[in-house]
C-alpha cells in the first residue's frame, strides 16, 4: 500500500479545493519570513499562550491523576484507572460533537471562550471535590467533566489559529503551538510534581484552576478576523 500510494497518488490535487487553499499554494516564502508574518499578527502570540495553558493543564491532570486521587482516596488504584478511561472516552465524544458544531456555525471565538470557561469550572470542581468530598463517585463526575471540556479545545484552537494566520501554512502555526505547549507542560508538570512530593496536593490542584482562569482571560481578548472563512464564503 505504501509503494502504491507513493507511486500512484500525486502530492496534491491539480485543482485547489477552496479559494483559500489556492491562495496559499501561490505563496512562496522562507520559514523565517513565515515566522515574521505569523508573529506580526497581534492576537496569535496571546492565543499560543492560552492554547499552551490548556494543553499543559490537560497533560498535568492526566500525568498526576494517580497521585492526586490516591492522596485523598488511598487504596483506589483501580478507580484511578477507570477515571483515566472516562477522561479519554468523554474527550473523544466531545471532540466529535464540538467539531461538528464548529463546522456548522464557524463560531471560533464563542466556541473557544465557552470551552475554556467550562474547562475552568470543571478543574475548579475537581479541585474542590478532591479536597472536600469523601465519595469517590463524585470524583468520577468531576473527572468526566474535565475530559469533556479540556480535550475539545485543542481541535478548535488549531482551526482558530489557522484563521488568524491565514494565508500562511497551517503547519507553521500548528508547530509553534505544539512546541510552546510542550515546553510549558514540562515546566508545570515538574513544578506540580514538586508540590505533590511535598504533600501540597491541594495547592497543585488550585494551581491548575488558576491556570485555566488565565486561559479564559487570554482567550477572551483574542478577537481576530476570520480571514480564511471570509475568502471561502
Amino acid at each position: 500500500m505504501f509503494v502504491v500510494t507513493l507511486c500512484a497518488f500525486p502530492a496534491a490535487p491539480p485543482t485547489a479545493p477552496s479559494a483559500s487553499k489556492q491562495l496559499m499554494n501561490k505563496m512562496e516564502s522562507s520559514v523565517g519570513e513565515w515566522l515574521r508574518l505569523i508573529f506580526s499578527h497581534v492576537h496569535f502570540p496571546m492565543f499560543v499562550v492560552a492554547f499552551s495553558i490548556n494543553i499543559t493543564v490537560n497533560s498535568a491532570f492526566i500525568v498526576l491523576l494517580n497521585e492526586i486521587v490516591l492522596f485523598t482516596f488511598p487504596g483506589h488504584q483501580v478507580d484511578v484507572g477507570y477515571m483515566g478511561a472516562v477522561v479519554l472516552v468523554m474527550g473523544v465524544v466531545c471532540v466529535f460533537i464540538v467539531g461538528k458544531c464548529l463546522d456548522w456555525t464557524k463560531k471560533y471565538y464563542l466556541s473557544s471562550v465557552i470551552i475554556c470557561g467550562l474547562g475552568m469550572v470543571s478543574v475548579a470542581l475537581f479541585s474542590a471535590v478532591v479536597q472536600f468530598q469523601k465519595h469517590i463517585s463524585v470524583v468520577y463526575v468531576a473527572v468526566a467533566l474535565i475530559g469533556a471540556t479540556l480535550t475539545p479545545f485543542q481541535g478548535v484552537a488549531y482551526e482558530y489559529a489557522i484563521e488568524m494566520t491565514y494565508p500562511l501554512p497551517e503547519g507553521t502555526s500548528a508547530g509553534i503551538m505544539n512546541m510552546a505547549s510542550q515546553v510549558l507542560s514540562i515546566a508545570v508538570i515538574v513544578g506540580m510534581g514538586v508540590l505533590i512530593s511535598n504533600r501540597w496536593i491541594f495547592a497543585a490542584n488550585w494551581m491548575m484552576t488558576g491556570l485555566t482562569f488565565l486561559c479564559v482571560v487570554l482567550t477572551a481578548f483574542v478577537r481576530p478576523d476570520l480571514k480564511r472563512h471570509k475568502l471561502d464564503t
